[in-house]
């Protein structure tokens, strides 16, 4: 018979609540998560500026999102610990953002 145990890790809220303006522009990019995958979406409905990248087209939009403003952080690869303040709250070591717990099951067999 097999066992499961729970492995708690926590991320950056960032992780999955991520929503920008980018200067100069009324658009706004989200990241949304669905179930184990993300999705980027841009409300730039026309993408002059494609990319395509880890199976997926991203506009210049999501890549400036990515790469100065997005976080992301996860404590299973990025290391490191939540830092918490006196009443217990956690925070993202990396950008200062709330950290929230998360986890996943794994089987043993």
């Amino acid at each position: 018979m097999s066992k499961t145990t729970v492995q708690h890790y926590f991320e950056c809220d960032s992780v999955e609540n991520f929503k920008t303006v980018i200067q100069g522009n009324k658009l706004y990019i989200d990241k949304v998560r669905r179930n184990v995958t993300s999705s980027w979406v841009c409300s730039y409905s026309y993408f002059k500026h494609k990319k395509f990248e880890k199976g997926e087209f991203y506009c210049a939009h999501i890549i400036e999102a990515q790469k100065n403003l997005f976080c992301g952080w996860r404590e299973y690869i990025n290391g490191g610990s939540v830092v918490k303040d006196s009443q217990g709250n956690s925070f993202c070591p990396s950008c200062g953002n709330k950290a929230v717990p998360n986890g996943w099951v794994i089987q043993n067999n």
